[in-house]
């Protein structure tokens, strides 16, 4: 026999008591648990008998009818077996565990059976996780417990879970552990736990266990349908009327302002996040209407709407006050759904260019002829008003002739007119010579510029940011890389919301100037949001592969998933295609052909 001092037979050269003489005590462990796990298999053999049988049967029968479309005739037969075995008629089981006690003499098994003989529901939410264990909090006593966490069983706090356990102190005090099935609910949580509390609360005289009994199937039922709820059939279900009609006059609201579908999809998740989580108390009406819109125009998802907050809480008979309440917690809410997505939010249509927005030019008409939208002093005269107008008719040209024609008629009007020189050192063929047209439009544009938290908000500052933003493609196109990557980097940094899309023809930039900590820098502050934006993915790889000088492991994993935003690129990638011109003017659909080129362009550079 070897002594426990001695070296250990393995060979390892510790001794015994510090190598295999270790294992005693999980040795002994093993046996207890093999031991408790004959006791509950052996159970469900034997049990039940007679008309408990027929009982159990018919109780089957019932949740099979209940639950059927949703979840498998097996899953709801172990459920129901369960709550009838140990919750509804559990005499089979007192019995049964009296009768194993009187068999067994190991001290540690007496004292996990002494504890199952006290079956109980567990209606909970994971609340932490420590030693490999969930900590989990009942719902309606605040009483805690400690779960064994098993191979793909969510730990997501807020979490919910439902069944049937029994008492098991082998790992700690507070233990406990399912009798074999537990539903876990990770999708809709907040909102069930809601719907639970006041199921709870209309039957509040009752004690926690005789609830929770007489509405097992209830709640078996509203685990399953949320776990397969969509997010408008649970809008439907729990919201109240008033918050209902916010949502459909939020819709209505962002299609006379000709929001796209991607828009409109991404505003009504924000407001019905906001009802559904922390704010299920609060009115909504028209106050929330126009901050939701109002915040959709700060954060650039509201597009092409030139209108100050005051304007907006007069077209939805709101007031700033009104607003205020609503406006922050919006904000927050957006960049939390951006960080941890796990609702994927609309890819959006989206616009590139070096022209103004198509919608641009109605709104210049009515922000100059409407009274106290623009200052007097910011107001351009009769003919600077002409020339704006013949530049918005260039920039919106079909052929080249035309565009040339209509801004050599607004330079003979104004020759000072800072888009019809933008015009002009567009169409210039000296680099040279356009250099110094597009810092001359900058400068004129710039005496009518007015920095604030959003100055693409303020319709004056267009032409100077427009100037400014192809001035960045004028240089980025001849391969100045570095005084295109300082542009692109200040219209970012003056404008955070970037509703001009500087952020990626700033990071191409600085890539190919390698300037690689810049780049990175902006790619970091535009994380939020773009799992599935393909230039931001593109961007990203060349950015990891050039920094690295192609050693990088992670790049190749990094491309995989810009591929699958966008497939196109590796088509132009590989056959070297030929880049394409900036375009003035073009919409771009996620995924498409299109796409892909303008990420060409960006990656490669022009050729």
């Amino acid at each position: 026999m070897i002594g426990r001092n001695d070296p250990c037979s393995c060979g390892s050269g510790k001794k015994y008591k510090k190598c295999c003489g270790k294992q005693g005590p999980d040795l002994i462990e093993l046996i207890v648990n093999e031991e408790l796990d004959l006791v509950l298999s052996t159970f469900f053999d034997a049990y039940p008998k007679g008309e408990d049988r027929k009982e159990m049967i018919r109780i089957m029968r019932e949740w099979i009818i209940r639950l059927s479309d949703s979840w498998s005739k097996e899953d709801i037969e172990e459920a129901a077996s369960e709550f009838y075995l140990f919750i509804q008629n559990p005499q089979g089981w007192h019995a049964y565990i009296q009768e194993q006690l009187s068999k067994t003499k190991r001290e540690a098994v007496l004292t996990i059976l002494k504890a199952w003989d006290k079956p109980f529901l567990l209606l909970a939410e994971i609340v932490g996780s420590d030693d490999g264990m969930l900590r989990v909090r009942q719902l309606f006593t605040d009483e805690e417990f400690h779960v064994t966490r098993n191979e793909g069983m969510p730990a997501d706090e807020g979490t919910l879970l439902f069944g049937t356990v029994l008492r098991d102190q082998r790992k700690r005090e507070d233990a406990i552990a399912p009798v074999s099935s537990m539903m876990f609910l990770a999708k809709w949580s907040k909102q069930t736990k809601q719907s639970l509390m006041e199921l709870r609360e209309s039957q509040a005289s009752k004690p926690v266990d005789e609830f929770l009994k007489d509405h097992t199937l209830d709640i078996y039922e509203l685990f399953i349908k949320r776990s397969m709820a969509s997010l408008n059939e649970l809008v439907e279900e729990v919201l109240d009327p008033a918050k209902l009609d916010a949502l459909k006059a939020l819709e209505v609201g962002l299609r006379e302002m000709k929001q796209d579908s991607g828009a409109r999809e991404i505003m009504h998740k924000l407001a019905v996040a906001y009802f559904l989580n922390d704010h299920a108390d609060m009115d909504a009406g028209d106050d929330f209407v126009a901050a939701a819109v109002w915040t959709g125009m700060k954060i650039g998802i509201v597009r092409d709407v030139e209108a100050s907050e005051a304007e907006i809480a007069d077209q939805f008979r709101s007031s700033a006050e009104g607003m205020g309440k609503y406006v922050n917690n919006l904000t927050s809410l957006y960049e939390e759904m951006m960080d941890s997505f796990d609702e994927p939010m609309a890819v959006q249509v989206y616009d590139i260019g070096t022209a103004p927005r198509q919608s641009e030019k109605g709104l210049w008409e009515t922000a100059m002829t409407t009274a106290g939208v623009v200052q007097p002093e910011r107001k351009p005269g009769v003919d600077e008003g002409r020339a704006q107008l013949l530049a918005y008719e260039a920039f919106a040209a079909d052929d080249d002739e035309k565009r040339r024609d209509l801004a050599a008629k607004a330079l003979k009007i104004s020759p000072e007119h800072p888009d019809a020189l933008l015009l002009e050192a567009m169409d210039e063929k000296d680099q040279s010579r356009a250099s110094e047209l597009y810092e001359h439009a900058i400068r004129n544009a710039s005496k009518t510029f007015e920095p604030g938290e959003n100055p693409w908000m303020n319709l004056p500052n267009h032409p100077f940011m427009r100037a400014a933003f192809a001035y960045g493609v004028h240089l980025f196109m001849h391969r100045d890389y570095g005084e295109a990557g300082d542009v692109f980097k200040d219209l970012v940094r003056m404008n955070s919301t970037d509703n001009q899309g500087a952020r990626y023809e700033a990071v191409a930039s600085l890539i190919h100037a390698e300037r690689f900590n810049e780049a990175a820098e902006i790619l970091v502050r535009y994380e939020k949001g773009s799992q599935m934006d393909a230039t931001y993915l593109y961007l990203d790889w060349k950015l990891e592969f050039e920094a690295s000088g192609g050693k990088s492991e992670e790049a190749e994993a990094m491309l995989d998933k810009a591929i699958k935003a966008n497939s196109h690129v590796m088509h132009l990638k590989t056959f070297k295609v030929k880049t394409i011109n900036y375009p003035m003017q073009m919409t771009i659909q996620p995924g498409s052909e299109e796409e892909a080129r303008y990420i060409w362009l960006l990656v490669n550079g022009p050729n």
